[in-house]
C-alpha cells in the first residue's frame, strides 16, 4: 500500500517522504500543523 486515504487529505508514502497530494477542507500548512512527521506537498 502506498496511499492513505482520510477525511481530510490522500497522501503518498514513498521510502523518502509523506506526500501530501490533495487536501479536502483543509489547508497543507494545517494538516503540518496537526501531524508530528515531516509532510511533502505534492
Amino acid at each position: 500500500m502506498n496511499r492513505i486515504y482520510t477525511d481530510v487529505a490522500k497522501f503518498e508514502l514513498t521510502e523518502q517522504a509523506i506526500i501530501v497530494r490533495e487536501t479536502w477542507g483543509i489547508s497543507y500548512a494545517e494538516i503540518c500543523a496537526r501531524v508530528d512527521v515531516p509532510l511533502m506537498h505534492g
